[in-house]
């Protein structure tokens, strides 16, 4: 590793440029890396919640369409009679729990897929500052 004046100034040799490339390489490789792993991170755990969110809409369809088949059963004699039966039906829940928790599910559906598409757009953009380095 020496070094070689020149006018006064010193001038790498060879082996410093190249010791001085791999120290860059490896540092943006270590950064490349951890912005990598933490955009997959966010990634998966946004698609986890959409499945998980998918789910509880496709549930409270579920629910509403077991409503609407009890709606059609009824004459205008039974309505009256059915009424709360209506009101809190299958396994206990409210018509308005049910309604409250699809609208948040499908908010968070939502907020899921900006987030994946916000995420992937990261990625491509590192991908392309990746190639830039190397």
């Amino acid at each position: 590793m020496e070094q070689k004046e020149n006018r006064g100034e010193y001038v790498k040799s060879p082996v410093q440029d190249v010791e001085s490339r791999i120290l860059e390489l490896e540092t943006s490789l270590l950064y490349f890396s951890k912005a990598h792993s933490e955009i997959l991170h966010n990634l998966n755990s946004s698609s986890h919640k959409l499945l998980s969110y998918s789910y509880i809409l496709g549930r409270n369809i579920d629910y509403f369409e077991h409503l609407i088949n009890m709606y059609q059963e009824l004459s205008s004699k039974e309505v009256d009679s059915k009424i709360k039966e209506i009101k809190h039906f299958k396994d206990g829940v409210t018509i308005e729990s049910i309604k409250k928790l699809s609208i948040e599910a499908v908010n968070s559906i939502e907020f899921s897929v900006k987030q994946i598409h916000k995420d992937s757009n990261e990625l491509h953009l590192l991908s392309r500052e990746i190639s830039k380095v190397i």
